[in-house]
């Protein structure tokens, strides 16, 4: 893999250096940011395709190689982890199924590299950038379940109150016609 650096536009090449790759990688080395002093390091990205928001939208972005180490020292560092991170994903071209990409990475992996999307089967990559998560059709059907048994619940309980006596409402207080006015003193007071 081969890097090629970049002079960015309007960016001080003391404080932030940029290298690319034709596959899609990117290495940034900076010691500021927004004008903050922060520790100087390399950090290993990749331009990666994620879920939308809305049904069938995905969402161009970079996201680290490695979600675990995200700050190199040196650039070989970077450089070896972008190579195994190309590695493992063109393993991850060659499996079928969900569960093997699963067992290959320890975990479902949230966005696919935009050089891979071609490369991947059409199947795992529509359940990778699914954004319906998986139980919803299950929610549904507890959720009609609940709704048809709350339903028999309430027609129950209106045959029970129909057999019984009718229930008649509240007694409503008296409204007083003097309201507002004094009213004299009390009687069986005794003064």
């Amino acid at each position: 893999m081969e890097f090629n650096r970049k002079k960015k536009r309007g960016v001080n090449q003391k404080t932030c250096r940029l290298w690319f790759s034709a596959e899609g990688y990117r290495i940034t080395w900076r010691k500021e940011v927004f004008g903050v002093t922060v520790q100087p390091g390399f950090q290993a990205c990749v331009r990666t395709i994620a879920p939308g928001y809305l049904e069938g939208d995905c969402t161009e972005m970079w996201n680290f190689v490695n979600r675990d180490r995200r700050l190199y020292r040196t650039i070989k560092a970077a450089i070896a982890d972008c190579e195994q991170h190309q590695r493992l994903w063109n393993q991850a071209t060659g499996c079928t199924g969900i569960r093997a990409i699963q067992e290959l990475f320890g975990h479902r992996p949230t966005s696919i590299p935009k050089w891979v999307v071609t490369k991947l089967d059409r199947r795992v990559s529509a359940i990778l950038l699914d954004t319906q998560p998986e139980y919803r059709g299950e929610v549904e059907e507890e959720s009609e379940a609940k709704a048809e048994a709350k339903a028999e619940a309430e027609a129950k309980t209106s045959k029970k109150s129909s057999s019984r006596k009718p229930v008649t409402s509240k007694k409503k207080r008296k409204t007083r016609n003097d309201k507002g006015k004094k009213r004299g003193p009390r009687k069986g007071t005794k003064k």
